[in-house]
């Protein structure tokens, strides 16, 4: 696994995986090639360039994007983030900003954050990357109590992640430790050239 969610190696006894069956999805309209547990469901966010995997459990998913760059530096996707988050979201916490680069020479940015919920406290995991002329973006979200329990399945989920035009979005020269997820509503649903939505690979 060239790519790990937050020590899901340590991590792996809290969820079954090798109880979990997963299946392979492949859009050919946003190239998204992704495996993801069966037992989830999948549909499209916003536009035919974001992909939505939620489990039974409604407050925990992933969302998977490929989307054209705009004009915009992995940085300044990042602060467009920061800014969109504190704005949208009740009592948000930033918990970490990292960047590593990956094989390709890109460089990958992973965000952590929490925020409220109702009486809820949820987490979220962003990472982006920006490869030749588009966006590759990977969020999970969780309840805050829940997030590290379901780190292993959203791990091989991320593992899986591919742009097959694209290498592999995700695979950063030294593994490092990331902590990021997102819903729906955590990406700005267009783009301009200061803000964009990323996708993943």
């Amino acid at each position: 696994m060239p790519f790990q969610i937050a020590n899901s190696q340590s991590q792996g006894s809290n969820y079954p995986i090798r109880d979990t069956e997963f299946v392979e999805y492949y859009d050919p309209y946003s190239m998204i090639n992704i495996s993801y547990p069966s037992f989830w469901q999948k549909s499209n966010v916003s536009n035919s360039e974001s992909i939505s995997f939620v489990s039974p459990i409604k407050t925990i998913g992933v969302i998977v994007q490929n989307a054209p760059t705009l004009n915009a530096t992995i940085d300044e996707i990042a602060m467009n983030t920061i800014s969109f988050i504190k704005e949208s979201f009740l009592n948000a916490t930033i918990l970490d900003i990292t960047t590593s680069s990956s094989e390709d020479g890109s460089t990958i940015q992973s965000l952590t954050f929490t925020f409220v919920n109702g009486k809820d406290k949820e987490k979220v995991l962003l990472l982006s990357k920006i490869f030749e002329d588009r966006t590759f973006t990977f969020l999970y979200y969780a309840d805050d109590i829940l997030f590290d329990h379901f780190t292993p399945l959203t791990s091989v989920m991320l593992d899986s992640f591919q742009i097959p035009y694209f290498r592999d979005a995700f695979s950063p020269k030294d593994l490092y430790n990331v902590e990021l997820l997102s819903r729906e509503d955590l990406l700005p649903t267009t783009q301009t050239s200061n803000t964009t939505n990323t996708s993943t690979t």
